[in-house]
């Protein structure tokens, strides 16, 4: 099966958010941010002289923190996509009995299924997953029923360790047990 993605900037930030989601451990950020407002609220306490103006400036600071680094990121990303050569042309995704092809106009890749680490569907993507925050995604947009029914089947032959449980469509591609 052949897929042509045409460039859309926003659809590929989503996808690799996708894959990153599924990819990688999930993010203790909320954890980091509720230690942070524990350690504001005690040295309130312990410091004198006005607790409560210690803690309305030690949440603001934490919070201008978040939105700032947040803000930094995405202009990074911003950055990084309006760069890439790759980014504003066509790119290609086939899958076979043997794995997955995606290639451009400057790079062919190929991975065999043993190389996979997971397959995911996500509402808008189904994600072929290599580990640490990297894969393929092939936009569902691009799939009539009848294509994603037989993109299942395929899957099913071509990689039954991650699609075995797929019995109709909308059912979750599970990952192959580690």
């Amino acid at each position: 099966m052949q897929f042509r993605i045409d460039p859309n900037p926003e659809e590929t930030r989503r996808a690799c958010q996708a894959i990153a989601v599924a990819s990688l451990p999930p993010s203790r950020r909320s954890g980091v941010m509720v230690l942070l407002y524990a350690l504001i609220v005690v040295a309130a306490f312990v410091l004198p002289p006005s607790r409560p103006l210690t803690i309305i400036i030690g949440v603001g600071a934490v919070l201008a923190t978040e939105v700032l680094l947040r803000i930094e990121a995405q202009s990074r990303v911003r950055g990084v996509q309006a760069s890439d050569p790759h980014a504003a042309e066509p790119h290609f995704i086939e899958l076979g009995a043997d794995g997955l092809r995606a290639w451009c106009a400057h790079v062919d890749t190929r991975y065999t299924w043993d190389g996979t680490t997971g397959i995911r569907e996500s509402p808008e993507f189904y994600l072929f997953l290599r580990g640490s925050g990297v894969g393929l995604a092939i936009p569902k947009r691009l799939l009539d029923a009848e294509r994603d029914a037989e993109l299942r089947r395929s899957l099913r032959d071509w990689a039954p360790g991650f699609a075995a449980d797929l019995e109709e469509r909308g059912a979750p591609i599970a990952a192959a047990a580690t």
